[in-house]
């Protein structure tokens, strides 16, 4: 490990060679020393040699307190030792390891100087620089007891510092009503203080009760008392007092007041704790004269409000005899109650009544008309009248005088004054104004341009009679104006019938057609026109058909010619009869050329013989530039050529042989044929075997193959052979 000591390297080594080190030895580091020998000359022949001495690196071992490392008795500080990968732990205090304490962290609650040995896993160790913790003792403060007091007494702040100086601060928060424990709380419990809680109680002692029961009302006429008594004896000594003055010699239980004025008494129990009682205010009133304020004169008939039944000066009583409102009439009130607080004696009061004017309206003239005529209603006349017309009972502004024309529905009424302030109100006259009604009428519909129009109806449908201008017109349209006649209280009215110019049917041109195809024309228009055509459909020939709009749509007749083209004329010729052997066969003799040729193992307009002999239809379909079709059918007859033995020929040109076969077979061409290539392919299309025809007799070796029926195809002459595996 770094460090350590490292011993002197030996200078003859193990097969007896003296020589020297270099350079200096080194225990911090690791180092290759090299070893030079003192002689290299025969007989020795001796070379250098070198030796590494590796040199571990010792580990750093440092101490990081959590916390303060100078604390109360009962806490404690986390110390961290540094941490890295394989690194092992031994916490010591005062240089002695600590049980157990092998992690990374250690938590001190004790005084002492620690350290922490950490070591790698090279095992070189290193102990960190200690750390001091120190533990200080708990210390309670101490205080001079706080004596009883009274409830409500002034109680002073307890101290915020103890007798051994401590501070802090009490709670709950003072309280003088009833006994209470404080709790003093340290303003540190930390190091160096290291102070505990204590509490102190504090006695208080309740007061005694004291109220006033009065032997009888309080509120007295002059010449009268009361007895005031102390409502419960749970005292021992007692002060009566008036407006907080001690009378003198007035010490019992009870008292007699016979002045205005607040008492109050004070009762004193046997631990001298006093308590003053709500004061009872008596009061001695004079006698008093009831007064009101005058009531105004009315007019007779007019509503005379209840006398108050309490006095301007508050004094409650009643009125006699009964309200009159017709003549004049004086009232004497009489108190309900003569003693106190009211000691009230009678009062009289006089209430003048005068006459009223009387109030009648005339009409003019009808009372009902139509909107817009109106009737003068009259008031009757006199000296010193004033007026105010009113409808609904609403006053009309402006309608002072002793008439009033009206215009307006409603329920007339009249307030004629006198000059005593008097007033009366007519009997209400109604007039009537009848609405000027707007005629009404059901709507002529829209008629095409010309079409029938109907004379318009002389009463409308609200039964108002009249007439119609202009003149019905059924080619333009126009508007129609209603004149009532007289006598109705209607209005005139307007009515605009529409003359409608007849619309042209739009259809989306229908395209050629193939002959043949079925074809059938809209019976609505784009314009939603609803009609039929004429002559019947023909899809066998082009045809110019006429739409004819059904009755009431205001819409013309439109014609639309369809384009039927001629499907073409389509042959097939015969098919020759062919060997199930061929293969692919291409299929020929469809005239127009250009067609396509389908049916049972055809594909690409070739036939696959492969399916075996019979007779195959084939049909030959041609479409022509305008997109129309025809077709020929022709059959097929396909032949058995599997017995043909170790021979197959294809038009004279190649042939197999042997097939079947076993192993090898040979494929012979004329020489025209040499140079062109072959593939050979199993049932699946898959390609097994391909290559060039070089001579005209070309060997090819199967026996690989499977036991199987497979296909040769000649690519240059788009020929195809079966061939059998036995």
């Amino acid at each position: 490990c770094s460090g350590a000591t490292l011993s002197a390297l030996p200078t003859t080594s193990t097969n007896s060679i003296a020589g020297s080190w270099s350079p200096a030895l080194n225990n911090t580091a690791t180092t290759t020393y090299t070893f030079t020998p003192t002689s290299t000359a025969s007989p020795t022949c001796a070379t250098t040699t070198t030796m590494a001495i590796t040199v571990n690196a010792l580990p750093t071992a440092t101490i990081t307190a959590g916390g303060a490392t100078t604390f109360c008795q009962g806490a404690s500080v986390v110390l961290n030792a540094n941490t890295g990968s394989g690194l092992t732990y031994q916490w010591k205090n005062n240089g002695t390891n600590i049980s157990g304490a092998t992690a990374a962290s250690y938590t001190a609650t004790t005084a002492g100087s620690y350290t922490v040995f950490v070591t790698n896993s090279n095992s070189c160790s290193k102990t960190s620089t200690a750390i001091t913790v120190t533990v200080n003792p708990l210390t309670t403060p101490t205080f001079t007891q706080v004596p009883a007091i009274c409830s409500g007494t002034t109680l002073s702040a307890l101290p915020t510092t103890s007798t051994n100086s401590i501070a802090g601060s009490w709670s709950p928060a003072l309280n003088n009503t009833a006994t209470t424990t404080y709790t003093f709380t340290p303003t540190s419990t930390a190091s160096p203080t290291c102070a505990t809680t204590i509490t102190m109680a504090i006695t208080v002692n309740a007061l005694p009760t004291a109220s006033i029961n009065a032997g009888g009302a309080t509120n007295l006429c002059q010449g009268d008392s009361v007895v005031i008594n102390v409502a419960s004896d749970n005292g021992t000594v007692y002060q009566w007092q008036e407006s907080v003055n001690a009378i003198n010699l007035a010490t019992a239980v009870s008292y007699t007041a016979t002045t205005s004025g607040s008492y109050t008494v004070v009762v004193t129990n046997s631990n001298n704790c006093s308590s003053t009682s709500i004061a009872t205010t008596v009061t001695v009133n004079p006698l008093t004269t009831p007064t009101f304020t005058q009531v105004s004169s009315i007019c007779s008939g007019a509503t005379l409000s209840a006398l108050p039944t309490t006095s301007n000066n508050s004094i409650n009583g009643s009125w006699s005899p009964a309200l009159n409102n017709t003549t004049t009439t004086t009232y004497t009130f009489t108190p309900t109650s003569i003693a106190s607080p009211t000691c009230a004696t009678t009062s009289t009061m006089a209430i003048t009544v005068n006459a009223s004017p009387s109030a009648t309206i005339t009409a003019e003239g009808a009372t009902t008309f139509c909107q817009g005529a109106s009737v003068v209603l009259n008031a009757n006349t006199g000296a010193g009248l004033t007026y105010q017309w009113k409808n609904n009972g609403t006053n009309i502004t402006g309608a002072i005088a002793a008439s009033y024309i009206a215009s307006a529905s409603g329920s007339y009424t009249v307030d004629v004054a006198n000059s005593n302030g008097c007033s009366a109100t007519s009997t209400s006259t109604t007039v009537i104004v009848n609405p000027l009604t707007t005629p009404t009428f059901a709507q002529v519909a829209a008629i095409c341009s010309g079409g029938n129009l109907n004379p318009l109806p002389t009463t409308s449908s609200n039964n108002i009679v009249g007439t119609w201008t202009p003149n019905i017109n059924n080619l333009a349209t126009t508007t129609y104006t209603f004149s009532p006649s007289i006598n109705q209280c209607a209005n005139s009215t307007t009515m605009t019938i529409i003359i409608n110019d007849p619309v042209v049917p739009i259809f989306s041109q229908i395209f050629p057609i193939c002959s043949g195809t079925s074809l059938t024309l809209p019976s609505v228009s784009n314009e939603n026109i609803i009609g039929t055509w004429s002559p019947q459909v023909n899809n066998l020939q082009t045809t110019t058909y006429t739409f004819t709009p059904i009755s009431n749509q205001c819409a013309t007749n439109q014609s639309m010619t369809v384009i039927v083209n001629s499907n073409p004329i389509v042959t097939l010729g015969s098919f020759p009869q062919i060997c199930d052997t061929l293969g692919l066969y291409n299929l020929t003799g469809g005239n127009p050329l250009g067609g396509i040729y389908t049916g049972f193992s055809v594909s690409n307009n070739t036939f696959q013989t492969s399916l075996g002999s019979g007779t195959y239809p084939i049909t030959y379909t041609f479409t022509d530039i305008n997109n129309c079709s025809a077709s020929a059918t022709q059959n097929l007859a396909v032949i058995d050529c599997s017995g043909v033995g170790f021979v197959e020929l294809i038009e004279d040109v190649i042939v197999i042989y042997p097939n079947p076969t076993d192993n090898i077979f040979t494929i012979e061409v004329s020489d025209f044929s040499i140079g062109q290539t072959f593939a050979i392919f199993d049932i699946r299309g898959r390609l097994l075997l391909d290559g060039k025809l070089n001579e005209t007799k070309t060997p090819i070796n199967v026996s690989s193959f499977a036991t199987g029926t497979y296909y040769v195809n000649f690519p240059a002459s788009n020929k195809t052979m079966k061939l059998i595996k036995q």
